[in-house]
């Protein structure tokens, strides 16, 4: 009998690594993020109980509570399945990587912070409106590969690497310390014609030189813009948040109305959050209608 009881389980865990399944990240209740490579973390349904099983690269794998991750997602354990960060929730790491293989899809409504992110030739990448990319090394898409649309925020402490016949679509923006390749970001071609350590983004009504958001001392925030034409603008409110989905009003600028000649502003926040906040843009008209930008990410360690 006990021969058989461990021939059962053999083949069961045999079967469950051998088939793409559906795993919800969930929470012990500490408040503590669950590391990717614990069993006790993740579920065969949404905030269900613990499957005590991991996943494996051809999962669907949903993160709807915070998960560290403590591996990296690369080579043989690469995406080769669905992953999908849902809004509020976040997959973090500052020294792992990962990968998305061809044939893979990624979908980020929440935050992705990782070292180095790679998007393969075939693969689908969609980042939404209120998603927060952060990679702390490089960013690379892969020649050809042309299904990523951005249109969330995302930061590249190092490069980004848009290959020969990539495309980079959306309504977003991607700062990085330089850009390389000859891929084509938000209709700009080839990627290395954008300025090292500016900010990609697509167009708003107002026409928009650059926005930025720079930390000082751990103490403040400054704040600036430079917008090169104005129509019929009312005013700007720079607003701030944590999650993405709150925003809270640092301060609101009288706008010029209308002009065709460059004017920088800035502010100072006198009061930002600890850990990592993000700032945007919103231009209001004269008539009420409003844009945003897209959002810039600040760590405050003090």
């Amino acid at each position: 009998m006990k021969k058989i009881c461990l021939l059962v389980a053999f083949l069961t865990l045999c079967f469950f690594n051998s088939f793409s399944v559906n795993l919800y990240s969930i929470t012990d209740g500490s408040g503590i993020p669950g590391d990717w490579s614990d069993g006790n973390f993740w579920s065969l349904s949404p905030g269900g109980p613990a499957c005590n099983c991991t996943p494996v690269p051809s999962d669907n794998i949903s993160i709807q509570e915070d998960i560290n991750l403590d591996v990296d997602l690369t080579g043989g354990d690469a995406i080769s399945g669905i992953l999908t960060i849902e809004a509020g929730a976040s997959l973090s790491t500052l020294t792992h990587d990962i990968s998305i293989k061809s044939g893979a899809i990624l979908n980020v409504y929440g935050t992705l912070e990782v070292f180095n992110l790679e998007f393969s030739n075939g693969s689908t990448v969609y980042a939404a409106e209120s998603s927060i990319i952060i990679v702390h090394g490089d960013l690379t898409n892969k020649n050809n590969s042309d299904s990523v649309t951005i249109n969330g925020t995302v930061t590249v402490t190092g490069e980004f690497y848009n290959g020969n016949g990539g495309v980079i679509a959306g309504s977003g923006s991607i700062t990085a310390g330089t850009f390389t390749g000859a891929g084509t970001t938000f209709g700009t071609q080839p990627n290395s014609s954008i300025p090292s350590g500016t900010t990609a983004t697509s167009p708003l009504p107002i026409e928009l030189i650059y926005f930025s958001a720079e930390l000082n001392n751990n103490k403040t925030v400054n704040v600036k813009w430079t917008t090169a034409v104005e129509i019929n603008n009312s005013f700007y409110t720079i607003e701030k948040t944590k999650d993405g989905k709150t925003f809270e009003t640092v301060d609101v600028v009288q706008g010029a109305g209308n002009s065709n000649y460059v004017i920088n502003y800035s502010l100072t926040d006198k009061n930002p959050y600890f850990g990592i906040s993000y700032y945007r843009l919103k231009q209001t008209d004269i008539d009420g209608k409003f844009s945003l930008s897209s959002m810039v990410a600040i760590r405050n360690n003090q």
